[in-house]
């Protein structure tokens, strides 16, 4: 490739040939061809040269029929274990989200059991202990009533005794 012809694109390419054609064609019949007639065809076959040579390269790029197909069938199967992986996780994840939801609930149920053991026997503590209370008391009300009726007796005792010593005495 001369200096002159760098690298362009393919539609460059095409019209400079098409360009370079017409020019070619306007030879007029006879004897000897013009030299601009001739440079004009001799750089319209390099240009469909390089023409072709970037066609060439660019189809050594694209990838064939059945290199596409194989890519698809390994893409396909990719697919295809990536979406069973998918289902079996999910699976999994449910199953640990299902034994999880009845540990929580096992252990819920055994925390209430236990908060009610508990708030029974809270219960029975505190009637045993208001029972013993109410034991405590009857005796101390008991006692203070004696305690309190003491002085009383001995008062009544005072006056009942000289009364009743001169009602047993004889002559008095």
């Amino acid at each position: 490739m001369s200096s002159e012809y760098g690298a362009r694109s393919l539609n460059d390419l095409k019209s400079k040939a098409r360009e370079q054609l017409r020019t070619a064609e306007t030879a007029v019949p006879c004897v000897t061809v013009t030299d601009a007639n001739w440079k004009a065809l001799i750089t319209s076959q390099r240009t469909q040269i390089e023409w072709l040579a970037q066609l060439q390269a660019t189809l050594e790029m694209i990838a064939t029929k059945e290199e596409v197909d194989r890519m698809n069938d390994t893409l396909i199967a990719n697919l295809k274990s990536y979406t069973d992986l998918s289902r079996m996780t999910t699976e999994e994840f449910q199953k640990a989200i299902q034994c999880s939801a009845s540990a929580a609930e096992h252990q819920l149920v055994e925390s209430v059991k236990a908060m009610e053991r508990q708030a029974g026997s809270m219960r029975e503590n505190a009637s045993n202990s208001l029972s013993v209370e109410r034991e405590r008391m009857n005796r101390y009300t008991k006692k203070l009533f004696w305690i309190s009726m003491t002085p009383s007796v001995i008062i009544l005792m005072h006056y009942l005794i000289p009364l009743i010593s001169s009602l047993v005495s004889p002559g008095s």
